[in-house]
């Protein structure tokens, strides 16, 4: 005699039921309860052991076993617990004492300032500490121009001191042993014999994708060991002169400056730098940007074999080509007072010594006249502090030039 439909259905669904409770032991946790779920026009069946038993990994660890090269990529996909251990204690924050003197006409202020930011330890052994130059200027005697609000003042540090805070808490008095305007980077040194130290691994900037998921260390205002995260958004762009920043979304606020970027590998690939605001309260608008590590390195080189960080300069900034020449971005605050008082922003360098901007590539670079820029850069840090060198300038659209003599110092 045949079943009938219905009793052919609960046989059926009886066999799919054992069935899945057996399945359910090698599935994960989302798909066994499915399994188990689907033959609902039979009573529950008992539910065998645990879906995880012990020693049993999970479909992750799995993973991370079997392509141990992709760990950091699987990483990303559950918590950042791991890398945070790994790193933290090779992030710092930078406080910065100064004491300002000010010039307004015949007016003079003198005050007292107190910031910061962050950092990273680059050299255990000698207690190296990279951060920024807009961190450490506070406290590094001499002077600087300071742009609040769109507007700018020089200002005179008459005496300064700087003070480096480990994760953990313990604070150690440092020495600002370097600083490059420029590139905005600053190197600090504490006493190795203090506290052990530990450094920071470099990573390559250059192999960095757009998509990459990154991490950030910091202490925005003042809250110490404060970690978020994000993705590259996007590479090679040009912030405030610097040529291949990294562009990315994790939050960065007042008090991140000087701090790491790390990749997953838990490498720092770059220098927390710079943010863009809302215009309005100054809080971070979801676009970040880091000084390339390969920066760092090069100025690290520097320091070690000349005992600076910074180079020879014109003080004079060019932009990109325009019009038939190199056009000034700006003239650094710190240039002697004949380059300030002769080059202006927007003016046209058409010549260097007796080099034609246009043949700049043939008789210094690699002939991509996109390169026109780094290659005035090489040309001027080849000079030596002491050298002068003639540029030919055209302004406002006049026709004929006039040359300007600039000397060659070290910013």
């Amino acid at each position: 005699m045949g079943l009938s439909p219905w009793r052919m259905y609960s046989r059926c669904a009886q066999v799919i039921a054992a069935s899945s409770a057996i399945l359910a032991e090698a599935m994960t946790p989302a798909y066994a309860v499915v399994a188990l779920l689907f033959p609902l026009a039979v009573a529950p069946a008992e539910v065998g052991p645990p879906i995880l038993a012990p020693g049993v990994q999970s479909g992750v660890e799995r993973l991370k076993a079997e392509h141990p090269q992709r760990a950091d990529e699987l990483r990303t996909q559950h918590s950042f617990h791991e890398l945070v251990e790994q790193v933290s204690d090779t992030a710092v924050s930078v406080m910065i004492k100064g004491l300002h003197r000010t010039r307004n006409g015949l007016e003079e202020h003198t005050r007292s300032v107190e910031g910061g930011g962050s950092g990273f330890i680059v050299d255990a052994a000698n207690g190296l500490v990279v951060t920024n130059a807009h961190v450490a200027e506070n406290g590094l005697v001499g002077f600087f121009r300071r742009v609040e609000n769109g507007k700018g003042e020089d200002v005179e540090v008459l005496r300064g001191s700087a003070r480096v805070r480990l994760a953990g808490g313990r604070i150690l008095s440092a020495e600002i042993v370097g600083f490059n305007r420029h590139e905005d980077l600053a190197l600090l040194k504490v006493d190795p014999a203090e506290v052990p130290l530990k450094a920071a691994a470099l990573g390559d900037d250059k192999k960095l994708k757009v998509g990459e998921a990154v991490l950030v260390i910091g202490g925005p205002r003042r809250d110490h060991e404060s970690v978020s995260q994000g993705i590259v958004s996007a590479l090679n762009r040009k912030v405030d002169g610097v040529r291949g920043v990294i562009q990315h979304d994790a939050a960065f606020n007042p008090g991140n400056s000087g701090g790491p970027l790390y990749n997953m590998k838990g490498e720092v690939v770059g220098v927390n730098t710079w943010y863009k605001n809302d215009g309005q309260s100054k809080q971070w608008a979801g676009m970040s940007y880091s000084v390339p590590i390969t920066t760092v390195r090069k100025l690290l080189d520097l320091y070690r074999a000349e005992g600076r960080m910074h180079y020879t300069q014109s003080g004079v900034l060019v932009d990109a080509w325009r019009y038939g020449g190199l056009q000034v971005d700006r003239v650094q605050p710190g240039a002697p007072l004949e380059t300030r008082n002769s080059v202006y922003s927007g003016d046209i360098i058409t010549a260097v010594d007796d080099l034609q901007v246009y043949r700049v590539p043939r008789a210094w670079g690699d002939g991509d006249p996109e390169d026109l820029e780094d290659d005035y850069v090489r040309y001027i840090r080849a000079r030596k502090p002491g050298d002068t060198v003639v540029l030919t300038i055209r302004r406002g659209g006049f026709v004929d030039n006039f040359e300007v003599k600039v000397p060659i110092r070290l910013y």
